[in-house]
């Protein structure tokens, strides 16, 4: 089995895999070289067990990729949210770079860090994984513990995204009764033309929606429903 180079046309991959010398073509409407080949490895798995090309390629018009994987959410006030629930730095680095195939503006990269000991882990390779975007949005680090006995990672994260990106692209959300809601500090760094990758698996995966809403209503509450 070979999988030969996925083909981006501007909204899907179109990649060709060679099997018992026949080559079978693929139309994968989902955005990501990396999402792509994941998807190629599923059809040649099915290619292999003796499914008919056929089949799988029309089965292939429902499919939209994973849930919350480079998911494009939306698009309001002329800026789109995408979707990713990207936690290890080589897979955020791969989202990031991916989404510049889905817009000719700016990238913004919004990412929760997940969990202390992971994000202490990682630091400076999480920092690192958002160089290909134009402008960073750091969130709190995330975690189920309400006390925690250990310094704070993102400072790390925010020094490694600030030697890739600049330390002025590099936006650090504070959160407090006083302080704007996460979703109107977002929507004051973003701008019109933008694209804006939200990445994490925990309050990251609410934030995407309400972002859309906020940018549709900005006076209005976010209903706590999304």
């Amino acid at each position: 089995m070979r999988i030969l180079v996925p083909r981006w046309t501007g909204d899907a991959y179109h990649p060709t895999l060679q099997h018992d010398g026949a080559r079978h073509a693929f139309v994968l409407p989902i955005a990501g070289r990396h999402h792509a080949l994941a998807a190629c490895a599923a059809i040649a798995a099915a290619l292999v067990l003796g499914e008919s090309a056929p089949k799988i390629a029309d089965r292939l018009t429902a499919f939209r990729g994973v849930e919350r994987s480079l998911a494009v959410l939306g698009t309001q006030a002329r800026i789109t949210v995408v979707d990713s629930r990207a936690r290890h730095p080589r897979e955020i680095s791969e989202d990031v770079s991916a989404a510049r195939w889905l817009t000719e503006g700016s990238v913004t990269a919004v990412l929760e860090p997940d969990s202390f000991a992971r994000a202490s882990a990682h630091s400076a390779e999480l920092g690192a994984a958002l160089g290909d975007a134009d402008k960073a949005v750091l969130l709190p680090v995330s975690t189920p513990l309400t006390t925690v006995n250990a310094n704070d990672p993102l400072d790390a994260i925010a020094q490694a995204a600030s030697e890739a990106l600049g330390p002025e692209a590099v936006h650090r959300i504070q959160t407090g009764a006083c302080e704007q809601s996460t979703e109107q500090m977002i929507a004051a760094i973003a701008e019109p033309g933008d694209l804006v990758l939200v990445i994490g698996a925990a309050e990251a995966a609410r934030l995407g929606p309400c972002l859309l809403f906020h940018l549709a209503a900005p006076s209005t509450p976010i209903p706590h429903t999304l």
